[in-house]
């Protein structure tokens, strides 16, 4: 069984993840987005920033035409607020695999069981 202690660390570490995600984006854009960081930017919320890229932005882009979104001169909150997002979506990823592992394990159990 899942104690409810168990749940709320990993509700507190997801969290915290997702804010020091967005927090280092922030920073790295009041940094004015130096070149050594892009990498560390993008590994910090791999793949949730590409799946996000590929299947929300590219297709918003093509379906509004408008090319501006996609790469931002200057100073922009957008590029944290997708890293952050990035983020979120690694966790619904983790937290899907993890209920998959779950559910495949107590139907294990069931079939040993009957």
């Amino acid at each position: 069984m899942n104690k409810p202690i168990t749940r709320s660390t990993a509700r507190r570490i997801a969290a915290g993840y997702v804010g020091v995600v967005t927090l280092a984006a922030v920073a790295y854009e009041f940094a004015g987005r130096p070149e050594y960081g892009a990498g560390a930017m993008t590994l910090a919320a791999w793949p949730g920033d590409v799946l996000l890229l590929v299947f929300v932005l590219y297709p918003l882009t093509l379906l509004t035409g408008d090319a501006s979104g996609v790469e931002e001169a200057g100073f922009s909150l957008i590029d944290p607020l997708f890293q952050g997002a990035g983020a979120v979506v690694n966790v619904l990823i983790v937290w899907g695999v993890l209920t998959f592992v779950r559910h495949f394990r107590t139907e294990c159990r069931r079939s040993r069981s009957s």
